[in-house]
């Protein structure tokens, strides 16, 4: 399962539009919350997009992949929430982990060059137990990294006022 955390509702709906994924905010009421989570931990849905409102209490022990989509905002605190919830051990990623060697994946999505790239290596540096690596947008597009490079994924016309480029 995939978890794809964000700072913003925009964002969130912005990635569940594009990639046909549940978005989880302050908008979701208790009931449909509490109705996706156990979807979610289940597997029977099996990606979410959330902002902050799963920072906490969050229990998901067959989360396998996790995307911190970077913010100017998540704390120490908050990425140490982050992680213990994909390490938290289910008995399937226990058994895959064993049979296959496949461990939890998280990813910390950065832009270079920014305030926030400083703010993620102050985030890291509190975590022990945890190992980095820090891999540059090109390195991550590239084989034998990543399948992405060669599709059509992020390939989309753009509108600009009322003309499509």
């Amino acid at each position: 399962s995939l978890l794809i955390t964000v700072e913003r509702c925009e964002q969130a709906r912005l990635i569940a539009s594009t990639f046909g994924i549940i978005p989880l905010d302050g908008s979701v009421s208790a009931l449909q919350m509490k109705d996706y989570l156990e979807r979610f931990r289940t597997r029977r849905i099996l990606a979410l997009v959330a902002t902050h409102v799963l920072d906490d209490s969050a229990d998901f022990p067959e989360l396998t992949v996790m995307i911190q989509m970077a913010g100017h905002f998540a704390s120490r605190r908050q990425e140490q929430q982050r992680l213990g919830r994909l390490l938290r051990w289910g008995a399937v990623k226990r058994r895959r982990w064993a049979e296959l060697g496949t461990r939890p994946t998280f990813y910390c999505l950065v832009h270079g060059g920014t305030i926030e790239e400083g703010m993620s290596r102050r985030r890291t540096s509190s975590v022990t137990g945890v190992e980095y690596e820090r891999l540059s947008a090109a390195q991550v597009m590239s084989p034998p990294e990543s399948l992405i490079a060669g599709s059509d994924l992020f390939q989309e016309s753009v509108a600009i006022g009322s003309q499509e480029r």
